[in-house]
């Protein structure tokens, strides 16, 4: 076990150390984008400011991050603007135990319109934990800052309050837990508040509080409604939000006055800047920004914390140098390790495949950098059409404005003008312009402004989100220039608190000729950017899928050349080559592996069309379960076949049967047959099973146990190498041309299987193995006492069975799960495929490595643990990263879990008294019928939930794991 080679040792460790370093720095990889050497943290345009507890939370610039100050020191930061593992747009935040909340708002791609809104769960660190709640909108998508008003906790409670149908309603997430319901505690009507603004939940009276765009404070009354609150505030104020303490005090934010107001209209706080929110918590503690600094200020006016930065605490400070130290030193050892790579390659001492993979990386590397060109400067080529565009639109707008807005549009002058005849007739006359432009996917939005004493206000939006005359900020260079110059101008780049814009400015007219103001018309920047994130992250993942079937089919190609090349010097009738029986079970494997990524899904979609009474779940497992069935019952049919017709007929019949199975469950996807997409995946399993007993049969017949192994080895390499390829390529064709099609292409690549089928074996020949011995064998022992032998049945029932179930969590449960969280077939198709290939690359060592250190009973027990971690994992924070990771897993696990079990249960000594060929079919049987359990079992188990059949099987299973550890004997029937 000790290694005793220092060199080897040496290795080994460094290994270990820059594996370690790289996966610190990938775990840290957001503080590579700050300087080392900052002593304290800027807040860039923050939106909002949360207290909770000991906690600071500062939103900067809505998209931006979650500053976490801890003791008015920054603890740790949560980037925004990412689609998984983040937040895109923070809207409203809170925390409690220990646990951070944000309300995320997520924008359809390249416009404002919300997309999807979202409660995610993070740690006091900054880690993203889990989503709590999610809601899509298919239809009537609101803009901008979505229907959730308030989020917020009080006494251990999560809530949050939602605008829906014309009613406020406040829900409470009791557990924080993921998957949890949210409890709706009631819903007030807003029928007398048609204009709001916003609303916040009074924790502490209970109580609901809202505000209008037109200037209106409601409060809840008795009947389930919203009433005006009389006598707040003062003259001429704009009130925008209001929070209520504990000690009963509202306090309400004037736009106005760029102040703080108690109820009474005095003043709490006069700023510098204009305040849009506050938060209040139950000691009396107001929290807010005036976009420039943040502020704590407590109920008596005591100002705990102010200023527009903060310094790290000791532990971010140097958790940050640490991974750029970890970053430098990897960079370092890596650049190494190539330089030694590089020598021994001038050398000569690097091998064709070594030669064949550096000109892989070669042209992936050179790939990359000319698409990265390409599409840096197709999105360049988009910025300046769209930059001409809204230019264009703008001077339309002006141009039209004296004849059409210019008079109504002057007459907009307080809050109370909201609503008015004035305020429709001036959006009837604009809202179309970005209406069509939406149609066109153009998304773009208009706001009009006026400007008094140098302060610019906002008067209406295409969007809606602000009422008549909200301040937004002092006038700035470019907007001087619209009014003294009466041109358009340009801004390319705007950011402040709301998020970061490119947008034209230019005069409007009053029917006289005057300026009555300026028109605002452009689009948002952060959709545009994390479009941009997603089409380098598609570039690269696309180049990692071409580099790794490249690698996959350039094996299966020069496996096939050597044989090819044989069988031409072979002479006669009977010529053959076993060789290429590889390359006829990658085909199969290929051509039924390419539905794996989507076969659950469609399934499911053709069920639910059906009208049968069953649960959706089952609805998607049943055809792949009766494909494996099929495929099963054709393992224990195939020796009888391959005695009647011969090796090669027999492998001809399979490969028909199974291009006649895809070709009708084409025709069931085109006619949305469920009945005939089960006839159709039953009738493709039983012609691949018959092809997997005549390929496992063809290496038995050689005695020569070089040869056999070779032989086998092959079978076990196409067949794993067809699964990922499969995988991967029916993922692109599927999303291409369709399911139907795909299923086409399968069966289009079987038909050179037919001919490889007559080339790889000649139609009978004799087994190797001895009649006398199995005569001998029968005698020694019956299958009674065979099944009842405890290795045997320990292996067969808590080894075996439940490992080949568990791995449907990435068959069938996890193209399900991902398809609900949105990933695409090809994504599905590319975890899949990596997770495989992962594998491939891995197995022969591995294996080998692991069977010789641990022996045969304990690599199983390290396979069937690695599965059962990975679904226990995805239990205890289910998402897609942490499926994708369980998928990695039990890949992994797979990769040596396969040999393993062969190795061990070939070598228990009731197997060789039973018989080996009558053990192995035995041991194939349960193998197949297990495979066809896995899908009906988390169909199944699928009606508790993702998390809860996670939870059970994960389980289930590793008890009969430790079942198995416990009643199993070593492999030759010692302790292992």
């Amino acid at each position: 076990m000790a290694i005793r080679n220092p060199r080897k040792r040496a290795v080994y460790i460094a290994g270990a150390l820059l594996a370690a370093a790289l996966l610190t720095v990938f775990a840290g990889r957001e503080r590579l984008a700050e300087n080392p050497f900052d002593r304290g943290r800027v807040f860039a345009d923050p939106s909002h400011a949360v207290t909770a507890g000991n906690l600071l939370l500062v939103t900067d610039g809505g998209k931006t991050r979650v500053t976490v100050l801890s003791g008015h020191k920054v603890s740790a930061a949560i980037t925004g603007a990412k689609e998984t593992g983040g937040f895109f747009y923070a809207e409203h935040t809170a925390a409690h135990g220990g646990k951070i909340y944000i309300a995320d708002v997520k924008y359809e791609e390249g416009s404002t319109r919300v997309e999807t809104e979202r409660i995610l769960r993070f740690s006091a660190g900054g880690r993203f934990e889990t989503v709590l709640f999610e809601r899509p909108y298919e239809e009537e998508k609101p803009f901008q800052h979505g229907n959730i008003l308030d989020l917020r906790s009080h006494d251990g409670r999560l809530t949050f309050l939602m605008a829906r149908d014309g009613a406020l309603e406040l829900y409470s997430l009791v557990n924080s837990l993921a998957g949890e319901t949210p409890a709706l505690l009631r819903s007030v009507s807003a029928e007398n508040a048609p204009y709001l603004y916003g609303a916040v939940y009074d924790a502490f009276g209970d109580t609901l509080y809202a505000v209008s765009k037109d200037g209106v404070i409601y409060a809840e009354d008795a009947a389930g409604g919203l009433a005006a609150l009389d006598g707040l505030g003062r003259a001429g104020w704009i009130p925008r939000e209001a929070a209520p303490d504990g000690s009963g005090s509202l306090y309400i934010t004037d736009l106005a006055s760029q102040s703080i107001v108690r109820a009474d209209g005095s003043v709490f706080f006069e700023g510098d800047g204009i305040i849009f929110r506050l938060d209040t918590d139950e000691t009396g503690l107001v929290s807010f920004t005036d976009g420039q600094s943040v502020y704590q200020v407590s109920a008596g006016g005591e100002t705990r914390f102010a200023g527009d930065s903060a310094e790290y605490t000791a532990e971010y400070f140097l958790r940050r140098l640490l991974v750029w130290l970890l970053a430098a030193a990897s960079a370092a050892a890596v650049l190494f390790l190539l330089g030694r790579l590089g020598l021994r390659v001038l050398k000569g001492g690097v091998g064709q495949s070594k030669y064949l993979f550096i000109i892989i990386i070669s042209v992936t590397l050179t790939s990359v950098i000319v698409a990265a060109s390409i599409f840096s400067a197709s999105i360049q080529t988009e910025a300046q059409e769209k930059e001409f565009s809204i230019t264009q639109m703008t001077l339309a707008v002006s141009g039209i404005s004296g004849m059409t807005i210019g008079d109504d549009f002057a007459s907009l002058n307080a809050p109370e003008d909201y609503g008015g005849p004035a305020y429709h007739r001036v959006r009837a006359a604009l809202d179309p312009i970005c209406e069509t432009a939406y149609e066109q996917g153009g998304y773009l939005y208009y706001v009009l402004h006026k400007v008094v004493d140098g302060v610019v206000y906002s008067v209406l939006d295409y969007e809606d989100t602000v009422g008549v005359m909200y301040p937004i900020a002092e006038i700035s260079e470019g907007w001087s220039d619209v009014f003294e110059g009466r041109a358009p101008y340009l801004f390319e780049s705007f950011s402040d608190v709301n998020g970061s814009w490119t947008y034209a400015a230019a005069p409007v007219f009053s029917s006289e000729g005057a300026i009555a103001g300026l028109v605002e018309m452009g689009y948002n920047l952060d959709t545009a950017a994390l479009r941009t994130q997603r089409q380098i992250r598609d570039i690269a993942l696309s180049t990692a899928v071409l580099l790794v079937m490249f690698i996959l089919v350039f094996s299966e190609v020069s496996a096939i050349l050597e044989p090819l090349s044989a069988l031409r010097r072979l002479s006669g009738k009977g010529r053959y080559v076993p060789e290429l029986i590889r390359p006829l079970i990658f085909l199969a494997f290929l051509a039924d592996s390419a539905c794996t990524a989507f076969i659950p899904q469609l399934s499911g979609r053709i069920f639910s069309d059906s009208g049968l009474g069953w649960s959706l779940s089952m609805g998607a497992a049943l055809p792949l379960s009766a494909k494996l069935f099929f495929v099963a019952i054709a393992a224990v049919a195939g020796g009888v076949l391959i005695d009647r017709l011969g090796m090669n007929l027999s492998l001809v019949c399979g490969t028909v049967t199974e291009i006649a199975g895809l070709f009708l469950t084409a025709a069931a996807v085109t006619m949305n047959h469920y009945a005939l997409l089960i006839a159709g995946l039953s009738l493709s399993g039983a012609g691949l099973g018959v092809v997997v007993v005549a390929g496992n049969t063809l290496p038995a017949a050689y005695e020569e146990e070089r040869r056999k192994s070779a032989l086998f080895s092959g079978v076990n390499i196409g067949m794993v190498a067809g699964i990922v390829a499969g995988t991967s390529a029916g993922a692109y064709a599927a999303q291409a041309g369709g399911y139907a099609l795909t299923f086409l292409l399968s069966a289009a690549a079987l038909l050179p299987a037919l001919w490889l089928a007559f080339k790889s074996a000649p139609r009978s020949f004799g087994l190797s193995l001895s009649a006398q011995m199995e005569a001998l064998e029968e005698k020694e022992m019956g299958l009674a006492r065979f099944l009842r032998d405890k290795s045997v049945f320990s292996f067969l029932l808590f080894m075996m069975s439940p490992f080949m179930v568990i791995l449907y969590f990435r068959e069938f449960a996890f193209p399900l799960y991902a398809s609900e969280q949105g990933v695409s077939e090809v994504g599905i198709g590319q975890a899949l495929l990596f997770s495989g290939a992962a594998g491939i690359f891995i197995a022969p060592a591995l294996s080998a490595a692991l069977l010789k250190r641990l022996g045969g009973k304990r690599t199983n027990l390290l396979a069937g643990g690695l599965c059962a971690a990975g679904l226990i994992l995805f239990a205890l924070r289910p998402s897609f990263q942490s499926a994708a990771a369980a998928v990695f897993m039990m890949s992994a696990a797979a990769c040596f879990g396969y040999v393993a079990q062969g190795v061990y249960f070939s070598s228990i000594r009731a197997v060789k008294a039973f018989g080996t060929g009558k053990s192995m079919g035995i041991y194939s049987l349960l193998d197949n019928l297990s495979q066809t359990a896995g899908p009906l079992l988390f169909g199944a188990a699928l009606a508790l939930g993702y998390r809860l059949a996670a939870w059970v099987i994960g389980l289930v299973s590793a008890a009969l794991f430790l079942l198995f550890a416990l009643l199993g004997r070593g492999a030759r029937g010692g302790n292992a």
